[in-house]
């Protein structure tokens, strides 16, 4: 039947030659087949007695055939289940062919089309997700939509089936809109006609001629029309990774199907399981009902308040990795909301702007540009992160360094406090009524990056000090461990304004020709080999300077962090230029690295 490269007419009497296999118990045997089946696959062709397929390539024949099969009556498809298929109630469960079965024909070329556009002009979270619904839709067939038993809706054509409930509840998302009418009894049982629904769900038909031939008012027929054209379509569906290639294409397919591209769903987010680590369990276990290993809302919220339940839920886990909730966990989110409680209420020390506080204005600016960007793209967690560790990390670090509080301690817990509105917005509300802000939070605007509070001076400022820190307390170390007591004073020695200048010329026009074009200025050239020997280190550096920085930028820094230093090091800080000292170490500072010496007494 088949020719395939390298091999004769009967392959698999040459694999046996080839491998010296000798009976069907050989464990060759294996090896031999594998790689004839693989061999006459990828490139085997079929022979001329199979007629008229002769010719083609068996990896391309499959579908030919069994639609020939078929179509011929030779042969039916029968599919079984890539696994046992087990009850919630232990059991096993077996498939019941059913005669005259209705299906839902997935299978068409041109509906599976038209979801597939839909998918690609939707948002989709995460992204990965997107081609998860691509490859469902595109392995979707016929599938059955009715079964004998059960409750649910009959068939409206064949009242002896009743609809199965994915077929029947994909579209459910509009009953939303309807479902508050019901709940307070303006719509009745007797409205539940189709063409009732036709004209609040599709919008076809004419409120004069349904009201005229049906009991429903007219009043009440067009008020819930109007919130159906307002609400949708819906602009994001939440839910498990389980039910992506089931109830969420589904869910798709029958939009697709059913209403006009303005009602098409606009988003959908696709997240993971759910794990419970039970308090002294070390192991996170997927919640289930039959494992009794769940906890509800209920309980949660009696236990630890809703605002912590809530941070619990939104932290836990994010996109289709799995949330894993440590109810031990719970209580810490408690106190981070009576730490935070503390904080708004304590008093500020002094209204005076220091580099500092421009400091933490602008690292707030970028916590809340984060923060935004993850809440774009559901990414609850990573928000959470920023909105309250990474911002609170830098308050702790704010009052640090400044040892009091200042405007930017008070910008800095407001902002907190709008920012984890979502998560905890009892809290909020709470402590921003204490505030005395006089309207609700939540009717104010929630946070975006003021673009004129990023100050790059200062962030770049703070990073210098930082730096500076690290280098004294390490060389202390250093000459501690060597049996040294602690340095009394600390001079600092900060390189002469030249070097700014040359600094400057790295970062601003690169490396290319940097020595030429220093040594073209004049005052440049009049101080000679210094100048040269500056410029040579940032040349063998292998890269221009990362950030702007100057003579001022250093000194206001520096002058700023002189107490602060002084009180981590415990010693006395002196500031010094370098061209007004003969130190060796004043010789070597250069920006953004001044000279340091110790003086023991």
């Amino acid at each position: 039947l088949i020719k395939a490269e390298n091999y004769g007419e009967f392959p698999a009497g040459e694999a046996v030659d080839e491998f010296d296999i000798n009976s069907m118990d050989d464990p060759k045997l294996k090896q031999a087949t594998r790689l004839i089946y693989r061999k006459e696959h990828n490139t085997g062709i079929l022979t001329d007695i199979t007629g008229k397929y002769s010719g083609k390539l068996v990896s391309e024949i499959k579908d030919i055939l069994l639609k020939d099969f078929e179509d011929d009556g030779k042969a039916f498809l029968l599919k079984d289940p890539a696994d046992l298929v087990i009850c919630r109630c232990g059991t096993r469960n077996h498939v019941k062919y059913l005669e005259n079965q209705w299906f839902l024909e997935f299978s068409n070329p041109e509906w599976k089309q038209s979801v597939h556009e839909m998918i690609n002009n939707m948002a989709i979270f995460p992204e990965e997700a997107r081609l998860a619904f691509h490859k469902t839709v595109d392995w979707l067939e016929n599938k059955a939509c009715a079964r004998r038993s059960g409750m649910g809706t009959p068939m409206p054509w064949d009242p002896d089936w009743i609809i199965e409930t994915l077929s029947d509840s994909v579209i459910y998302m509009a009953y939303y809109i309807i479902s508050k009418y019901v709940n307070s009894g303006q719509f009745k049982l007797k409205y539940a006609v189709d063409e009732i629904f036709d004209y609040i769900v599709l919008g076809e038909g004419d409120p004069v001629s349904i009201t005229a031939t049906l009991p429903i008012p007219k009043k009440l027929l067009c008020e819930i029309r109007k919130e159906m054209d307002y609400f949708y379509g819906f602009d994001l569906r939440s839910s498990g990774k389980d039910l992506l290639t089931n109830h969420l294409t589904y869910m798709l397919m029958h939009h697709n199907v059913f209403f006009e591209k303005k009602y098409w769903p606009k988003a959908i987010a696709v997240n993971g399981y759910v794990s419970i680590i039970k308090p002294g369990s070390l192991q996170a276990v997927k919640m289930s009902k039959s494992k009794a290993n769940f906890t509800t809302i209920e309980d949660a919220v009696e236990i630890y308040g809703v605002d912590a339940t809530r941070i619990g839920f939104a932290i836990a886990g994010e996109q289709m990795k799995d949330a894993q909730f440590q109810i031990s966990e719970a209580e810490s989110y408690v106190r981070w909301l009576q730490n935070l409680y503390s904080m708004a209420f304590e008093s500020i020390d002094d209204q005076t702007e220091l580099q500092i506080d421009q400091w933490l204005m602008s690292r707030i600016q970028n916590q809340i540009n984060k923060a935004n960007h993850h809440l774009s793209i559901m990414e609850t967690r990573s928000a959470f992160q920023a909105i309250h560790h990474e911002i609170l990390q830098d308050v702790k670090w704010y009052i640090r360094r400044r040892e009091t509080k200042g405007p930017a301690y008070k910008y800095a817990i407001e902002t907190i406090v709008k920012l984890i509105c979502p998560y905890a917005p009892h809290f909020a509300e709470e402590v921003w009524e204490q505030m005395g802000n006089d309207e609700f939070i939540i009717s104010t605007t929630y946070p975006e990056a003021d673009e004129s509070k990023i100050n790059m001076v200062a962030e770049y400022g703070e990073k210098y000090i930082l730096s500076l820190l690290d280098d004294i307390q390490g060389l202390i170390r250093f000459l501690t461990d060597k049996g040294n007591p602690n340095p009394t004073k600390i001079e600092i020695f900060i390189s002469p304004e030249w070097k700014y200048e040359v600094y400057q010329h790295a970062y601003s026009n690169g490396l290319k020709n940097l020595i030429k074009r220093v040594m073209q200025i004049p005052e440049m050239r009049k101080l000679g080999k210094p100048v040269l020997v500056y410029s040579k280190s940032l040349v063998k550096a292998g890269g221009p300077p990362e950030i702007p920085w100057s003579y001022q930028n250093e000194m206001t820094s520096i002058d700023e962090s002189v107490e602060f230093l002084g009180r981590q090091t415990k010693a006395e800080i002196e500031v010094i230029a370098a061209e007004n000292s003969n130190h060796p170490k004043a010789k070597g500072a250069v920006p953004r690295r001044p000279g340091i010496n110790f003086v023991f007494n």
